[in-house]
C-alpha cells in the first residue's frame, strides 16, 4: 500500500512546480488523492463507487489546492538529517532515551515555520551525527505538542531537558546555543596529566584519541560526534608551560589521531582537515572493523549456544561491510539499550559469507531470507532475531533493543490457546501471523513494536502478539491463515462494539505504527456512546451532566484525538457522561449544533428548572487530556456549589 509521504512524492515528480499548468493538472488527480488518503473515503469507493463520495467530501468543496500539497504536506518530510516524529516515535525515540535531541514543534499552516525551514535545514545539515534533529507537525498531532507545553509555532526544545530556545531563529546562534549545551568531555591534557589519562584512568586508556595542538576545530561539535568512541583532548602549544609537551610529542599545529595507549611521536596520523564530519569520516577510517566470526563460533549459534547475546551481521564478502563504516560507531552506542546489563559480555561480530558460504547458506536457505546483508541477534534462551538489508547504526541499536526488550509477545500454539483464547473479559489481543522470509512481514515488524508500545502506554490490557507460521505451519493453516503478514485483533468478551470472534486488519489500511494504533483504538471496549438525531433529547434535555465530541471521520486532528478522548471518558467515569456525533454521517446535528469546525468538544452541565439546555453549552477550546479534565472537574464543583 502506497503511503501519504510516498503519494506526494509522485504528485510532486510529475506536476514540476515550474509548470504554469500544475494547479490546473492537479485539480483532475486531487479527488484521486483524497480518495486514496483516507481509509474510510476509500472503503466507501470501493463499496458505492462516485455517489459513495458526495457526503465525505462535504459536497466536493474540502479539496485542497497544488499549491498546498507542494508547500505545506509535511515540511520535513523530505530531508534526511531531520527526523518526522509521531505520537509514538516521540516516546520510544525522545522520551524513553537519554539521546540528546532539538526538535522543531511547527505547523503547516504557519506561516513563521514556514520561513524558519531553511535555517532549520541547514542547522540539521550542520550538527548532524552530533546531536539528534527532529520536527513534529503539530497540524497532524496536536496533543503530543501540547503535552509537551508547546503552545506557538514554531517551538524549538531541547531533549532530555526540555528547554525551550527563546533567542532569534539565526543558524550560527542555534549552533551556539546548542554546543553550549553539550555534555560530551573535551579533555585538556597538560605535562601533569597525560600520562595518568592515556594509559591508566578508566575510561580514557582504552580508547584512541584525538588531539587538537592549536584549537582552531569545533571541539565540542567533535567531542559530540564521537562520545564513548575516541577521547578528544587538546594541548594548548602556545602556552609556555606545554611547550615541552609539545616538544615530547612533536607537535605544535593541527590535529593528530592516536590509537589507544600509544599517545607518543611516532604512533600519530596527522589530520587532514580541521572540519568536524570531514574529522569523523576520517577517524572512522583508522578504528577497527568489527570482529569477525570464527567458524566454530558460528556453528555453536546455529545450534542455539550463544551463553550471551550475540549480533552476527552476514555479509557476502568484507568488502560489503568496510563499506558501512558508521558500524563502527555500535559498541560505543551500546550503553543507549537499557537491557544491556553487562555489556563486556555482548558481542557485535560479521560473518563473511565468501569464506563460510555453507554455514551462510544454511542460514540463508533454512529462515528463506532472500539476500544480503543479513543481521542476526542470538541470545542466551536460544531465539533469533533476524533484520535483512543495510540499516543505519541508530537503527540496528533500535532492532537490538526491540529484540531485547520486545512490546510483541512471540506465541506459540500453546501459549496462543491460553493467552488469546483464554483471555479475561476485558483483554484485547492483537496477533500477527507472519513468515520470518516474507519481505512485508519484516516490513511490518518495527512498525508493530512501535504500535504496540504505544497501545500498552495507553491501556495495559491491549496485547500484541505474532505467531511464526513457518515454525508453527500446522497452526497456522488451522486458524484460517493462507497470506502473510496476516494481523488479526481479538476483542475483549465485554466490547459493546463488536460481536465477531476476531476482525483482520482491512487490506485498504496502510501497515504502519499510526493507523495499526487508530484501528485497534477504534474497535476497543468504549465509555462513549456514539449520538446521531437522538443528541437533542439525549443531551440537551438531560438533567445530569455530558461532554460531547462533534467529529468527522476524514478530519486528521479527530483522529489524533480519539484515544485522548477514551482515556477522558475513562477518568471521568461516574462524574460526567460522554458521547460523539459523527458529523458526516449526521450533518443536520451538526450544522443545527452550529459547529464549524473539527473536532468542537462541548461541556453541557445540564438542565435547569426542566428547561432544555442551547446548543452551545461549554467550549472546550483545548485537545489536551489533562486540561479538559480539569476545566470539567472545575465546572461539576462549581455545579455542586450552586445547589
Amino acid at each position: 500500500m502506497t503511503s501519504p509521504a510516498e503519494i506526494v512524492w509522485i504528485i510532486r515528480v510529475h506536476l514540476r512546480i515550474d509548470n504554469p499548468n500544475a494547479h490546473a493538472e492537479f485539480v483532475k488527480i486531487n479527488k484521486a488523492y483524497e480518495v486514496l488518503k483516507d481509509e474510510e473515503t476509500r472503503k466507501k469507493y470501493d463499496q458505492f463507487g462516485e455517489k459513495g463520495l458526495e457526503d465525505g467530501f462535504q459536497g466536493g468543496n474540502n479539496y485542497q489546492s497544488w499549491q498546498f500539497y507542494n508547500e505545506n504536506f509535511g515540511i520535513y518530510d523530505d530531508d534526511p538529517e531531520i527526523v518526522t516524529l509521531n505520537r509514538a516515535d516521540f516516546q520510544r525515540q525522545v522520551s524513553d532515551s537519554n539521546e540528546m535531541w532539538f526538535i522543531n514543534f511547527y505547523s503547516t499552516y504557519c506561516s513563521h515555520c514556514h520561513q524558519l525551514a531553511p535555517t532549520w535545514r541547514k542547522f540539521a545539515r550542520a550538527m548532524e551525527g552530533a546531536i539528534r534533529i527532529g520536527a513534529v507537525n503539530c497540524a497532524e498531532d496536536p496533543g503530543l505538542c501540547q503535552s509537551q507545553r508547546v503552545h506557538a509555532y514554531p517551538s524549538l526544545v531541547v531533549y532530555p531537558t526540555g528547554e525551550f530556545y527563546s533567542g532569534v531563529r539565526d543558524l550560527e546562534l542555534l549552533q551556539e546555543f546548542i554546543l553550549q549545551r553539550m555534555t560530551a568531555e573535551i579533555l585538556h591534557l597538560g605535562s601533569d596529566n597525560i600520562e595518568a589519562l592515556t594509559t591508566e584512568w578508566e575510561p580514557y586508556d582504552s580508547r584512541p584519541w584525538i588531539i587538537d595542538f592549536c584549537d582552531e576545530t569545533d571541539s565540542r561539535k567533535l567531542a559530540a560526534m564521537l562520545d564513548g568512541l575516541v577521547n578528544v583532548g587538546n594541548v594548548n602549544c602556545r602556552a609556555n608551560a606545554e611547550h615541552e609537551l609539545c616538544e615530547f610529542l612533536d607537535a605544535s599545529m593541527g590535529v593528530s589521531y592516536y590509537p589507544a595507549r600509544q599517545v607518543q611521536k611516532g604512533y600519530e596520523k596527522k589530520m587532514n582537515s580541521l572540519d568536524p564530519k570531514e574529522l569523523v569520516e576520517e577517524v572512522l577510517t583508522y578504528l577497527d572493523a568489527i570482529e569477525e566470526i570464527a567458524e566454530q563460533d558460528l556453528r555453536e549459534l546455529l545450534e542455539g549456544g550463544a551463553s550471551h547475546p550475540t549480533s552476527v551481521l552476514f555479509v557476502s564478502n568484507k568488502n560489503d561491510l568496510n563499506e558501512r563504516k558508521d558500524y563502527k560507531k555500535l559498541p560505543a552506542a551500546l550503553p543507549d539499550v537499557k537491557q544491556l546489563r553487562d555489556l563486556s559480555r555482548f558481542k557485535i561480530l560479521f560473518a563473511d559469507c565468501s569464506k563460510l558460504m555453507d554455514k551462510c547458506r544454511e542460514v540463508l536457505d533454512i529462515q528463506k531470507l532472500p539476500h544480503y546483508p543479513t543481521s542476526a541477534l542470538y541470545t542466551a534462551d536460544g531465539r533469533v532475531h533476524k533484520f535483512v538489508g543495510y540499516h543505519a547504526a541508530t537503527t540496528v541499536l533500535e532492532l537490538i533493543d526491540n529484540a531485547l526488550n520486545p512490546a510483541v509477545d512471540e506465541l506459540t500454539p500453546e501459549q496462543f490457546t491460553e493467552l488469546v483464547d483464554g483471555r479475561s473479559s476485558d483483554e484485547t489481543w492483537v496477533v500477527d501471523f507472519f513468515a520470518p522470509w516474507c519481505g512485508p512481514c519484516q516490513q511490518l515488524a518495527p512498525e508493530l513494536q512501535k504500535a504496540a508500545r504505544a497501545l500498552r502506554s495507553y491501556d495495559e490490557r491491549v496485547h500484541v502478539g505474532s505467531v511464526d507460521c513457518q515454525a508453527h505451519s500446522q497452526f497456522c493453516s488451522k486458524q484460517g491463515v493462507n497470506s502473510y503478514p496476516t494481523i488479526r485483533l481479538y476483542p475483549a468478551v465485554n466490547n459493546n462494539r463488536r460481536m465477531q470472534a476476531y476482525y483482520p486488519y482491512p487490506q485498504n489500511m496502510w501497515r504502519n505504527a499510526d493507523t495499526i494504533q487508530r484501528w485497534v483504538f477504534g474497535m476497543l471496549p468504549s465509555l462513549v456512546t456514539q449520538l446521531g438525531n437522538d443528541y437533542w433529547t439525549t443531551v440537551l434535555d438531560a438533567d445530569e451532566p455530558w461532554i460531547v465530541d462533534f467529529y468527522a471521520p476524514w478530519c486528521g486532528h479527530c483522529v489524533q484525538f480519539s484515544p485522548v478522548y477514551e482515556q477522558i471518558a475513562k477518568a471521568l467515569d461516574g462524574k460526567v457522561k460522554l458521547a460523539k456525533v459523527d458529523c458526516d454521517q449526521w450533518p443536520g446535528v451538526c450544522q443545527g449544533a452550529q459547529v464549524q469546525a473539527y473536532p468542537t468538544v462541548r461541556f453541557y452541565r445540564g438542565r435547569q428548572r426542566g428547561r432544555r439546555q442551547d446548543i452551545w453549552g461549554m467550549q472546550l477550546q483545548t485537545q489536551h487530556k489533562d486540561t479538559i479534565i480539569q476545566a470539567v472537574l472545575s465546572q461539576l464543583e462549581q455545579l455542586h456549589d450552586e445547589l
